[in-house]
């Protein structure tokens, strides 16, 4: 994955990971990143929480961002709605 995404991009990474696998996935995918990309956890479909490094994270400058549309959506139905 990382070798594609690298290709794709020309080189440098993808901008962003949307990753609803999880796993052993969850750690390719944050490697797929080009410094400050972001990658965004959507959920466990593989039924594994992943376990990422951390350096990748601060020496890369990667954002990590957790979304649960659903409970979002919950706590703000009145603005959901709308």
């Amino acid at each position: 994955m990382k070798v594609r995404a690298k290709e794709i991009s020309g080189g440098d990474g993808v901008d962003a990971v949307y990753d609803a696998v999880g796993g052993t996935l969850g750690e390719t995918c944050l490697r797929a990143l080009r410094d400050d990309g972001q990658f965004l956890v959507i959920g466990f479909a593989s039924g594994a929480i992943p376990k990422l490094p951390a350096n990748q994270v601060l020496l890369r400058n990667r954002r990590v961002t957790g979304v649960d549309w659903g409970g979002w959506a919950a706590a703000t139905l009145p603005r959901t709605r709308r």
